[in-house]
């Protein structure tokens, strides 16, 4: 009876167990929706990084985030530096999942790897200028790696090759293709990915075949075991090779073809235009030996150049040393037809002038005697040596340019081009620039009123909270913490509205008085006015060139550049250090910071109104914009450097070229129109 229960017992044990493993995924489905799931990621880009906006991006990333959303998880992302801190975080249980990362027998020691979903093809990658095509051609040369990478074990499949390390993947590629080393050892679509977003992968290879292919997964600690069954089941059951296809096409991309590459592309263009500049350059070597041929009085060289003239596009007529028309070519007789007829009489480049506008060809005010004075003045300095450039206006209503100069020592010639579109085009810019200085002003003077019109209810608004808060302390009514926050959420909602109006007003500044200072005595009281924390150190260097600049404006300037590098930086503390020189007539300041630094691609679009990278960050986005708006009233630029690895550095270059004519300060004063 005794065994009987004992047997009895027996069953009832396995089939709980049989019950708590195949019911593990759905327990763990419903306790991850309270817990999320921890997961480690490395800044190794395209397989993981964190992206500028401050979000994990990368092939493992999408990976992790398609696995562990099948199972109802979520996740949280803790990046890290190098593998060995991943793995030692799985192993104290901080996180929950790590990868990609290779299987080493190392690593599966810590912790055990899921079933693998992807590998690392290690190749060697070298210039293709080099030529080389196998292992065996890099016997005893040198080949680069990243430091404390696994891959660096496959570079000992190369025959005596010389390893060199590099800290960051960065400086490996900039000394492969400076020719510090001759090739590199890395992951196939990992490195390749990186050279397509440079542009660089059609200037550097990879030797095929690979050195080694090791697979990999994402690490699970050991106290998540559903977690790890949940993961395999999906990796194996429904993670299908087009999805990983999918993948890789999104992060690792597709190789540039050669026309789509910049340097080959602008080679093109530059090709281009050699060839129109050498054809304009045969050209005009055409024509000045068909003047020759004229100059020495050769008949068959003479009537070269006559077919010449007739094929350009323009009304010429040739005279020889007594200002005689010897030749006009057929464009000046279809253009021009009535002083072609002047022409056919024999008279010369004087009867010429004077009788177009006689004759009614030409349009002006001149009479008769003032059109034969105005044509003798064109003679004789045409005979002196001088080109008299004009522009004439013909009576069908076209504007040409007429030009007449001399061809050797006794011909000359005398050209009509029509450039009436040119000029027509000219007048409206003009007039488009007329219409756009009114509508800029138009537009200043509705950004002062509307900001006017607001900063009053704004005032109230913020004094009438000041008074509820008086009242309520003299009633001694106390407020509970939901509603005191909201009172602080009014007054901060205010403060900053009146911040943006400041700024829409500063921005539509219509106008500034530019005189000569010194930074060097203003900067303390700028200092005093940017209200910087006490943590933050600026350092200001001696030497700071004088400026021809609106004193208000300069100050309001290097206090926004100032708090912009304190508000942006991602310490308690910093540096900022402020220097500057004069060269060639333009004063150079700068601006520099020990804060993150700026991404190329914003270092331009910063200075655009409203333009914040960051939503941390308390400002109307007006700030860049006015400074930029500022110093190029000025006449000057400015533009943002970034150091390796952090910092910012603004530079303003304002010239200072006004200085050289000694007239002093006050005689210099400028108005400039907003």
């Amino acid at each position: 009876m005794h065994r009987q229960v004992v047997e009895f017992m027996h069953c009832i044990i396995v089939a709980l167990a049989l019950v708590i493993f195949f019911s593990v995924p759905v327990t763990f489905a419903q306790t991850d929706k309270i817990q999320p799931v921890r997961m480690a990621y490395l800044e190794y880009a395209p397989y993981s990084f964190t992206d500028t906006d401050g979000s994990p991006k990368g092939l493992a990333i999408d990976l992790a985030r398609r696995l562990v959303g099948v199972i109802g998880a979520e996740l949280e992302f803790v990046s890290v530096a190098n593998p060995t801190e991943m793995m030692e975080l799985i192993r104290s249980g901080t996180v929950d999942i790590a990868g990609l990362l290779a299987s080493t027998k190392d690593r599966l020691e810590i912790a055990p790897m899921t079933a693998p979903v992807d590998s690392f093809r290690t190749s060697l990658f070298v210039k293709k200028s080099l030529g080389a095509r196998t292992l065996e051609e890099f016997d005893g040369r040198k080949v680069g790696g990243l430091e404390g990478s696994v891959i660096l074990q496959a570079a000992s499949k190369i025959p005596n090759a010389q390893i060199f390390t590099y800290p960051t993947s960065d400086e490996r590629l900039l000394a492969l293709l400076r020719g510090d080393i001759d090739g590199t050892v890395s992951t196939l679509n990992g490195f390749s990915a990186t050279l397509r977003s440079i542009g660089a992968d059609v200037l550097i290879h990879a030797i095929e075949p690979p050195l080694e292919e090791t697979t990999v997964g994402f690490y699970v600690t050991k106290s998540q075991t559903a977690l790890l069954e949940a993961l395999n089941r999906e990796i194996t059951n429904h993670l299908t090779q087009k999805e990983m296809r999918a993948f890789h096409d999104i992060w690792f991309g597709t190789p540039t073809r050669l026309w789509e590459h910049q340097v080959v592309f602008w080679g093109s263009i530059a090709s281009a235009c050699f060839l129109v500049i050498a054809v304009f350059g045969l050209i005009a070597l055409q024509f000045q030996r068909a003047k020759a041929r004229i100059l020495r009085g050769e008949k068959d060289q003479h009537q070269l150049l006559i077919d010449a003239l007739d094929g350009v596009d323009a009304a010429i007529v040739i005279f020889n040393d007594k200002l005689e028309a010897i030749h006009w070519n057929k464009g000046f007789s279809k253009s021009l037809p009535l002083v072609s007829g002047i022409l056919e009489q024999g008279t010369g480049l004087r009867d010429m002038i004077a009788g177009s506008y006689k004759s009614g060809a030409m349009v002006s005010s001149m009479d008769e005697a003032e059109a034969i004075a105005f044509a003798d003045h064109i003679c004789e300095n045409l005979k002196a040596g001088k080109t008299m450039n004009r522009i004439v206006h013909a009576s069908d209503g076209r504007v040409l340019d007429a030009t007449d100069f001399s061809i050797g020592r006794n011909q000359f010639a005398s050209v009509r081009v029509d450039v009436t579109k040119l000029h027509q085009q000219a007048a409206t810019i003009l007039e488009q620039q007329s219409d756009l200085s009114d509508a800029n002003e138009k537009l200043a003077m509705f950004a002062t009123i509307a900001a006017h019109d607001l900063r009053a209810p704004l005032m109230q608004q913020t004094n009438l909270i000041e008074f509820i808060k008086e009242d309520l302390e003299k009633a001694s009514l106390e407020l509970s913490e939901d509603i005191q926050q909201y009172f602080g959420l009014l007054t901060d909602s205010s403060t900053r509205m009146q911040n943006l109006i400041v700024d829409l007003l500063e921005h539509a500044k219509a106008a500034q008085t530019l005189i000569w200072i010194d930074p060097n005595e203003r900067m303390p009281k700028i200092l005093v006015l940017a209200g910087l924390p006490s943590q933050f150190v600026v350092k200001i260097e001696a030497g700071l060139p004088n400026v021809f600049v609106d004193p208000t404006s300069f100050d309001t300037v290097m206090r926004n550049l100032i708090s912009n590098a304190v508000k942006h930086h991602d310490c308690d503390e910093g540096v900022i250090r402020i220097f500057g020189h004069e060269e060639r007539g333009i004063a150079i300041i700068k601006i520099e910071d020990d804060g993150t630094g700026i991404p190329e691609e914003y270092r331009t679009s910063i200075f655009e109104p409203f333009k914040r990278l960051s939503s941390k960050v308390e400002g109307s986005g007006l700030g860049l914009s006015f400074v930029y708006k500022t110093v190029t009233k000025w006449g000057g630029n400015i533009h943002v450097e970034c150091a390796n690895p952090r910092g910012s550095t603004f530079v303003l270059t304002i010239p200072n070229g006004a200085k050289k004519d000694g007239s002093s300060s006050s005689e210099r004063q400028t108005s400039l129109a907003a």
